[in-house]
């Protein structure tokens, strides 16, 4: 006897088996932060600051021209930028070894060091680690040195109009206004930063992001909470494994936004001209706006569920062109949207229009 599998039954085990791997994916996600939220918040209850605190200062500056540009690289600690009328970069760093021994702390302390220097048009800083060859990796197994740490402040001055590429890791980072072409990065930390004229691409992973506004560039938001104020010029945004609040209004030429595993809040003027175009697959969309964005309706063969949807719709002349995909996430336009990013939203399964 000969025994044939139809094609829809066939694409429904297919279907099942990418669920099952998606589902398996997110709760091995969620498994993951719970643990390491729960661990985190273990350590701040049993933490006490090491007995000792070993510092020395650093301070270093570099005459700029206006094509120079400005190379920022900074860990465990904080990065403040401010603006000036100078035509010079300098830096200002103060450096922290901490440990329960004394000895311990120096030693960590004389392991960090800043390396600037300026070359090829490019004056750059960077913070550098020395390997401990006098540490004894059993007793770090032992965990004699557990109660110890360092940390490593940048204070910048720089002019405005200066190219920038900022990347700092385990802290905070703060931008103020900038004019000048900027590629920022902040991972395991948060980014605050005011109006960026000239993005290049601003990139926030495990952290937090608080922007005012961002002209042109690439927005990456990954395992992350962000909010940008306001948006303009050609904007392309990726955003994965988070939440994130994005405002757009006329001023923004075009949108191109890709969602994976995450929610993604639009926040539209109520003047907006744009057209939209939003692709979800195994998504959902929320329409909470005035503007009629619908679900079209597509020709099907076969039968069995369906999980990709297309939602088209128009506003004012339709200006704007809004493009935006989503796989596995959620999409919600509205206006004057309130959004608490402390809230983890659960997964659905719906879709509004």
């Amino acid at each position: 006897m000969r025994i044939t599998f139809g094609t829809n039954q066939i694409k429904n085990k297919q279907m099942k088996r990418l669920l099952f791997n998606a589902a398996f994916l997110i709760t091995g996600l969620l498994y993951i932060s719970s643990a390491i939220a729960q661990q985190e918040e273990k350590e701040k209850k049993t933490y006490q600051e090491p007995k000792f605190k070993k510092t020395k200062s650093y301070s270093k500056s570099y005459s700029l021209s206006g094509s120079d540009k400005v190379s920022l690289s900074n860990q465990f600690g904080e990065m403040k930028i401010m603006t000036w009328d100078k035509n010079e970069v300098k830096v200002d760093a103060t450096i922290t070894g901490k440990s329960d021994d004394e000895a311990r702390a120096q030693q960590i302390l004389d392991k960090i060091s800043i390396v600037d220097s300026k070359e090829g048009g490019t004056a750059s800083f960077k913070t550098k680690f020395a390997d401990d060859k006098n540490d004894d990796k059993k007793t770090w197994s032992k965990g004699e040195h557990r109660n110890e740490g360092m940390q490593i402040d940048y204070l910048v001055y720089l002019p405005s109009g200066n190219a920038l590429n900022a990347e700092n890791q385990f802290g905070k980072m703060i931008v103020p206004d900038f004019r000048g072409e900027a590629v920022l990065e902040s991972k395991f930390g948060s980014l605050t930063a005011g109006k960026i004229s000239n993005a290049k691409s601003v990139t926030v992973e495990f952290g937090k992001a608080d922007i005012a506004h961002i002209n042109g560039g690439k927005l990456t938001i990954k395992f992350s909470e962000g909010t940008v104020n306001k948006l303009s010029g050609d904007i392309k945004a990726d955003i994965e494994f988070s939440q994130a609040k994005l405002v757009i209004d006329n001023e923004v030429k075009s949108f191109d936004l890709h969602n994976s595993y995450a929610t993604v809040y639009l926040d539209l003027n109520k003047s907006l001209s744009a057209t939209y175009d939003i692709h979800t697959s195994h998504g959902s969309f929320a329409n909470k706006s005035d503007f009629t964005i619908k679900s079209q309706s597509e020709d099907r063969n076969g039968y069995g569920p369906r999980f990709d949807y297309r939602y088209t719709g128009t506003s004012g002349s339709g200006t704007l062109k809004i493009k935006a995909s989503s796989s596995f996430g959620e999409i919600v336009a509205g206006h004057n949207l309130q959004v608490d990013m402390t809230k983890k939203k659960k997964a659905k399964n719906t879709r509004t229009i």
